[in-house]
């Protein structure tokens, strides 16, 4: 069947690489680009997706760029800014750290999003994707600020490790446009793709239910206190 309506939303934009700041409205920058910022355009989005979805022969996806990052971490907590806003610390290992806590709570919105719009009957689906290790300008910059020694190593195992732009790509593509995802919908509804177009599970912090009801509480209350 083809699709007279076709949209989707990719939520792409990051701060991949450390050091991570509280912004002057008192959130941690990880949280507020890779997560927050993904959110709000997404539900400032959301009425007109929902009436799009409903239109015959549509086909609306929501994805959310996510990462295997987010495996690095297990928070017991997201009750209050504190924890909305935690640091692991500042070495290049706990910036992953932080990273990944970002990343945890964008599976978890997604998971959420999708159930909402389950219940309110919108044939939209949601996934996070994670792109693999890409050779991006973050990426550039982190190689760049290393002593010689320590340059020459990552530069070496991001050769073997890490795929080109083009390449890392290709998971949100898929996501977005696959004519297997909106075949198998319910296959897809609210997962997490790992490349290319495998669906795997994400960690359980990512799936624990009254994490992710903490998370959307600390989140309500950090866009009133902006108020969003």
């Amino acid at each position: 069947m083809l699709c007279s309506v076709f949209i989707n939303t990719v939520n792409n934009a990051a701060k991949a690489v450390g050091p991570y700041t509280i912004t002057k409205d008192g959130l941690r920058d990880s949280m507020a680009i890779n997560y927050l910022g993904h959110l709000v355009f997404t539900e400032n989005l959301l009425p007109l997706l929902i009436q799009t979805s409903k239109q015959e022969g549509s086909d609306v996806r929501i994805i959310n760029v996510s990462s295997k990052a987010h495996t690095m971490v297990a928070p017991t907590s997201f009750v209050g800014k504190d924890n909305f806003n935690k640091s692991y610390g500042t070495s290049f290992i706990s910036d992953l750290h932080t990273y990944g806590l970002s990343k945890l709570a964008s599976i978890q919105y997604t998971k959420r999003l999708q159930r909402r719009l389950d219940a309110q009957d919108a044939p939209i689906i949601c996934i996070s994707v994670h792109p693999g290790g890409v050779v991006t300008p973050s990426v550039s910059i982190f190689l760049a600020n290393r002593a010689p020694v320590v340059k020459q190593f990552f530069s070496f195992l991001v050769s073997i490790t890490f795929v080109s732009a083009r390449q890392g790509a290709m998971n949100s593509a898929y996501a977005a446009a696959s004519p297997e995802v909106r075949a198998k919908v319910e296959t897809f509804k609210g997962v997490y793709l790992e490349p290319v177009g495998q669906v795997v599970k994400p960690s359980p912090q990512a799936e624990d239910e009254r994490l992710g009801n903490e998370l959307h509480d600390a989140t309500l209350e950090v866009l009133k206190e902006l108020g969003l």
